[in-house]
């Protein structure tokens, strides 16, 4: 290579990294990566994590958490946490850097599955009962004698009680055209009622009057 074309090389180097933003040139500086991985994880092994600084920026400060959880008395840059045996199942650990007003938070994630094997139980069918075949189901919960059921797709999401003898809907409550539901649960003779995607969970009395809502962005459904 003669030294026309280095030159050319150094000039294009130099004007591409100039172009760059100070963001940029922050956000792409900083990696997450595990320093000891592993196949499988068991209570007891230790995590850990580094945080990459390629061009030695430094930091004013590294908040650290785990499944959106704030790990208390973590900072800088490496993370060592034992496993202990809840963490079970995709573990996130993000690092959020905070440097000269800029911030950002990069990840990574192992997967911890139980130490012993699941027990395999055989089963059969003692009682078949009637459904409604046009409820497209996404949650239910037999609660005090009443069969509660969430019903999804849009345009025809649904909360019911339904006859468990007959399969006919005693009462329902519909959510909003663009309203997916999915997901309930009974907690504290309250309903909970999950959506698809619109972010939005529903509280209501077990007569199905709404009583309250909720925003949530991070949860996984």
């Amino acid at each position: 290579m003669n030294w026309k074309k280095i030159s050319l090389l150094a000039f294009l180097t130099i004007t591409f990294t100039a172009c760059k933003s100070d963001l940029e040139v922050f956000t792409e500086n900083y990696a997450l990566e595990i320093s000891n991985p592993k196949q499988t994880w068991n209570t007891g092994d230790e995590v850990k994590i580094v945080l990459k600084d390629a061009a030695n920026m430094g930091a004013d400060s590294v908040v650290w958490k785990q499944n959106a959880g704030k790990i208390q008395g973590a900072g800088g840059f490496t993370l060592s946490r034992k496993l202990t045996n809840n963490d079970l199942g995709e573990l996130l650990y993000e690092a959020t850097v905070y440097k000269a007003g800029n911030m950002r938070t990069y990840e990574t994630s192992i997967t911890r599955f139980y130490d012993k094997a699941a027990t395999v139980y055989a089963c059969e069918i003692v009682r078949t009962l009637p459904h409604n075949a046009e409820s497209y189901t996404q949650g239910i919960e037999f609660y005090n004698g009443k069969l509660y059921e969430s019903s999804g797709q849009n345009g025809e999401s649904a909360l019911r009680i339904v006859d468990l003898e007959t399969g006919n809907t005693i009462q329902k409550t519909e959510q909003p055209r663009h309203i997916f539901s999915e997901g309930l649960t009974v907690i504290n003779d309250k309903i909970y009622q999950l959506t698809y995607k619109a972010g939005y969970g529903y509280v209501y009395d077990l007569n199905l009057n709404k009583v309250d809502d909720f925003k949530y962005s991070r949860s996984k459904e």
